[in-house]
């Protein structure tokens, strides 16, 4: 099956100039492991664009433009600047040195602080807008990958705040392992995804699963810390600490804060690991399930005083015992992208109503396609994609 190679496309412009492509790993300048999830943008950034790529698990990324200067941002490391070239194979990143690492001491209820932050994290937009993005959704049953769909993806925000939202696929692809019977609803690899891709869009940019859990929260400890780099960048850190002597499945995670603006950078919220042991088997008719898995990513970037997601992921497992019939691990993952946003008069009147991108099919022009690329592939999915995957029609 022909490899695609997906390459970013902010505009017209730079659809027509002479492009450079560079594929690279981004490692960490110590040990030189690879280093997920570093964002990854163009120094000038037009009023439009929100973010050039994003490095995958392997921290491997892919971006085409003309020769500009790329700046490489993570949480955990120093920001770098690298003159685009395609002879560069491998970017190494610095670990921040803190100067400054303080716990915050304050009387102020955490649940009513993380409140009002995510209050102000949520963008209120003067016009109709149009985000653009790619999403992709995975499945896998029994630990193999039985389905991988990706799409090129409008949604359309209405004027206000946290307003609804509503989607159309531009262009989609769905591959599934032909060993299983995809109409058969009985065939486990039938299941296209656990969540509804309608519901990850607006989870995204309404902000009402943090503030759901932050308002029921009972077993969590609040750690805020004020952490200095010694460039002068400074972040505020949440951290959730689970109450280790509760013997209940429980959630971790953090929340990064600007302290300059009391807006959202990131968060993100999974399974704690020294309370995965005490998940229990849920009965669901003739279905028995048992977590494995949970993560909620999001990543945001301030762009003309609004607080844009330019990055959701989120990743469920079970450990599933249908009516005896099939038992086995099964994950789903969702990811959805987002580069480019503008303003628009009218909403569109076409929109797409169904639960999963895998439904959307297969309807592409490569010729399209190839202009676009956020995050490469993992190894897994590469290979579903060559050597296992059949694409439906």
């Amino acid at each position: 099956m022909k490899k695609f190679t997906f390459i970013l496309f902010f505009t017209a412009y730079y659809g027509i100039a002479q492009n450079t492509n560079l594929s690279a790993v981004v490692l960490d300048a110590e040990t030189k492991i690879p280093i997920p999830n570093v964002s990854i943008y163009f120094d000038q950034d037009s009023t439009n664009s929100l973010i050039g790529t994003i490095s995958n698990e392997e921290g491997k990324f892919t971006i085409s433009s003309i020769n500009k200067k790329l700046i490489f941002s993570h949480v955990n490391y120093d920001p770098f600047t690298l003159n685009m070239t395609s002879d560069v194979h491998e970017v190494y990143l610095t670990p921040k040195t803190y100067i400054l690492d303080e716990i915050v001491i304050s009387n102020e209820d955490p649940k009513v602080y993380l409140a009002r932050i995510i209050n102000n994290s949520l963008s209120s937009f003067d016009s109709h807008t149009l985000f653009k993005g790619y999403c992709r959704e995975s499945v896998k049953i029994k630990d193999q990958l039985t389905k991988f769909s990706d799409a090129l993806i409008n949604f359309y925000v209405k004027k206000g705040k946290n307003k609804s939202k509503s989607l159309f696929v531009e262009q989609s692809r769905a591959f599934y392992n032909p060993e299983i019977d995809v109409n058969n609803e009985e065939d486990p690899g039938s299941i296209n995804s656990v969540y509804n891709v309608q519901d990850i869009i607006a989870e995204a940019y309404s902000l009402n699963y943090l503030s759901k859990l932050i308002a029921k929260s009972e077993n969590w400890e609040y750690v805020r810390k004020i952490k200095k780099s010694n460039t002068g960048e400074e972040i505020e850190l949440v951290e959730l600490v689970p109450n280790p002597a509760t013997e209940k499945l429980l959630l971790c995670g953090y929340l990064i804060i600007n302290p300059k603006t009391q807006k959202l950078l990131e968060y993100k919220i999974t399974f704690s690991e020294n309370h995965i042991k005490f998940a229990k088997e849920i009965n669901v008719f003739s279905i028995k399930f048992k977590a494995l898995k949970f993560l909620v990513w999001v990543k945001f970037k301030e762009l003309n005083g609004k607080n844009i997601v330019t990055y959701y992921q989120k990743d469920v497992g079970f450990h599933v015992n249908f009516n005896n019939k099939f038992e086995g691990n099964s994950e789903f993952k969702n990811e959805l992208f987002i580069y480019e946003q503008q303003p628009i008069d009218k909403l569109p009147l076409k929109i797409y109503f169904k639960t999963s991108i895998f439904e959307s099919g297969t309807n592409f022009s490569e010729e399209y396609w190839n202009k676009y690329n956020i995050s490469p592939f993992s190894q897994e999915e590469l290979n579903f994609i060559e050597n296992v995957g059949k694409l439906t029609k």
